[in-house]
């Protein structure tokens, strides 16, 4: 083994129904995201995170509760071009695992992974326990969450290879 394999949120930045959530700045205080209005078939949500170095993707795993409805992980380019890397057009939440990509795909530095999701909070959705209610963000299955995560390896960093202020500590 030569790199490691790190586990990535997709949601540096994060857009609601349009209009992108603000926080402070820190890593650590994102800014909270809004509650699923009661009957919302098809309330949106995109997380975006931008390589700052070159990296390579291996898998996808997305995470919502009962009213995750679909999810589209895509690569934006630096210039522009996009590339849809996977699709769950039918998400359901017994599907929260690790979908290795059968390919690794190359991120380039610059480039962003934006993962698009819906949910789905009507009296449409068999897995819905309760339409009528506005949808809390929490750890519980009859409340909600959105984490796109990937797993990727920064190219440059291969462990193997030791610097001279390593070896010097040594």
């Amino acid at each position: 083994m030569t790199h490691e394999v790190v586990q990535i949120g997709v949601y540096d930045s994060q857009i609601v129904e349009g209009a992108e959530l603000v926080g402070d700045g820190s890593s650590m205080r994102k800014p909270a995201i809004p509650n699923i209005p009661p009957y919302a078939g098809n309330w949106a949500i995109t997380g975006i995170w931008a390589a700052k170095e070159d990296a390579t993707l291996l898998s996808i795993e997305p995470h919502m509760h009962f009213r995750g409805k679909d999810v589209q992980y895509t690569l934006v380019y630096p210039d522009g071009r996009e590339r849809s890397s996977w699709r769950q057009s039918k998400f359901e939440h017994g599907w929260q695992i690790n979908h290795e990509l059968a390919e690794p795909l190359l991120i380039p530095a610059g480039s962003k992974v934006v993962a698009y999701g819906h949910f789905d909070n009507s009296v449409n959705n068999r897995f819905n326990p309760a339409p009528h209610q506005e949808v809390f963000w929490s750890e519980q299955s009859w409340d909600e969450m959105y984490h796109p995560y990937i797993e990727i390896i920064y190219n440059g960093r291969d462990i193997t290879k030791t610097t001279n202020t390593q070896q010097q500590q040594q």
